[in-house]
């Protein structure tokens, strides 16, 4: 029985939208473009659309390319269309989560090992 668990952790999200991330997509948005989102609502509390939009706790808590201009947002959706989607996130591309995995990997947002 533990084998199955196993087997089932491995591969629930392998496919595109497959699994357990088939409602989340990913956006890489300048970190200017998130700052510039700040804003406060009308009871003068303080609110930033982008990340509200998202499915992020706080600037501070964000994935940043190495040299800090980029910032990774994950969102719900309908991953088969972005009739969904939130206005704010209308001028950015839409991942997948292997897609964005694969992005993710390259030097623009990881330090090789020794540097």
């Amino acid at each position: 029985m533990a084998e199955e668990e196993i087997v089932e952790a491995t591969t629930r999200w392998s496919d595109n939208y497959a699994g357990r991330w088939k409602s989340r997509a990913y956006m890489i948005v300048p970190v200017a473009d998130i700052d510039a989102a700040d804003g406060t609502d009308d009871d003068d509390n303080a609110i930033n659309t982008l990340i509200d939009a998202a499915i992020q706790s706080g600037k501070s808590t964000l994935r940043k390319s190495v040299d800090g201009t980029k910032a990774l947002l994950k969102f719900a959706c309908d991953c088969n269309t972005t009739d969904h989607d939130a206005d704010c996130f209308a001028d950015y591309d839409k991942y997948s989560q292997p897609q964005i995995l694969a992005i993710l990997a390259g030097e623009e947002w990881t330090v090789a090992e020794g540097e």
